[in-house]
């Protein structure tokens, strides 16, 4: 006999309600969806989907360079490319 424990999670309301209807729509429910994706994982060993990789240090100082306004701005994609030597 399997022993089944509960889970428990904390979402924003509207995500929760946007995702039930979904799931609704395809004749799912939240508990058959979680288990489905835990399933998932257990087959394939990892997140059956590609997550993004983190910026690495250099983008993450440009995004932060930008944020302040710092760094170079270009008028043109041409004055851009040229930039970077790609023109």
């Amino acid at each position: 006999m399997t022993h089944k424990q509960t889970l428990s999670i904390t979402l924003d309301a509207s995500l929760k309600e946007e995702v039930q209807d979904i799931l609704k729509s395809r004749g799912l429910s939240m508990s058959e969806a979680i288990r489905l994706f835990f399933q998932q994982i257990q087959q394939h060993q990892d997140l059956p989907f590609a997550l993004p990789h983190p910026p690495n240090a250099t983008t993450r100082q440009a995004l932060a360079d930008a944020e302040a306004g710092e760094g170079e701005v270009f008028e043109t994609v041409t004055e851009l490319y040229r930039d970077l030597g790609l023109r």
